[in-house]
């Protein structure tokens, strides 16, 4: 009886150890649809927004599908940061180490700047989906939902320089899932410190093709949990 007794404290202890995954968002319904509008946007700014509001943004011909930004929206869970952004067309697969793009640089990218202050100008953390060139020959097809990695990084400015660096916090909590049925990327990670009033902007870029942002003022979307920011 004892050693029976033993055996379910230890499952139990075990269940606890295990870290409890954030739930991930539900996305919108309907899925946005594409517009070129531009009424009430501005074609020059990239208009910053909070955690927990969503935003439109006129299609683009000039740039390619999967960083043309359709329509973005967010969730606030506790510390954890989650982003859902709608793009007009996601491709299943995609050339990388192209002609042009040296090893080590960024070849696409899918980021959100995070300034916890609201009213510094300066950004405090990134939360991104990318892809970073080997220097192999290609250019290689790969698998959309497959090549890129995510994760949490901390801007650090250099003293007496201009200069940003940025350093992974592996330790943080991070994830991102391609959705194809939607044309939507959901990039989430663990923010620390982040607040309901923090200050957001997101950037989609591919280093060949351009880039894009959001230039719709923002709407009053959905928070989730309560943040006090401590």
């Amino acid at each position: 009886m004892i050693n029976k007794l033993l055996v379910v404290m230890f499952v139990l202890l075990a269940v606890a150890c295990v870290p409890i995954t954030p739930e991930p968002p539900t996305l919108e319904s309907p899925t946005p649809t594409p517009t070129d509008s531009t009424a009430h946007c501005f074609d020059a700014d990239a208009l910053s927004f909070r955690p927990g509001q969503r935003a439109n943004d006129p299609i683009s011909d000039s740039i390619p599908g999967y960083i043309d930004i359709v329509a973005i929206d967010s969730v606030l869970d506790d510390e954890v940061l989650t982003v859902i952004l709608y793009l007009r067309k996601l491709p299943e697969i995609i050339p990388t180490e192209r002609d042009g793009v040296e090893a080590g640089n960024v070849e696409y990218s899918w980021h959100i700047d995070i300034a916890i202050d609201p009213n510094q100008s300066l950004f405090d953390y990134v939360l991104d989906m990318k892809y970073i060139a080997k220097g192999s020959s290609g250019p290689v097809d790969r698998s959309f939902s497959a090549v890129f990695r995510s994760g949490v990084w901390e801007y650090e400015k250099d003293d007496g320089d201009d200069l940003f660096t940025f350093t992974l916090l592996p330790e943080l909590y991070d994830r991102h899932e391609v959705q194809f049925g939607a044309n939507a990327i959901i990039i989430e990670g663990k923010i620390p410190g982040i607040r309901p009033d923090s200050r957001l902007s997101v950037l989609t870029m591919d280093m060949l093709s351009g880039f894009d942002q959001v230039s719709c003022p923002p709407e009053e979307g959905h928070e989730k949990g309560d943040n006090n920011g401590g």
